[in-house]
């Protein structure tokens, strides 16, 4: 399942991060960790 950017909420360096690895994906991708109930999907 996929979903758009704008409905990431909140999570600002996280959005900075993935705005980051878009730019540059030499950085070597972007690591989403969080506490139950951050709803992370796979």
């Amino acid at each position: 399942m996929y979903y758009p950017f704008s409905a990431i909420v909140g999570q600002k360096l996280m959005k900075k991060a993935l705005i980051l690895n878009a730019i540059n994906p030499k950085l070597g991708g972007v690591l989403i960790r969080g506490e139950k109930g951050f709803n992370k999907h796979k």
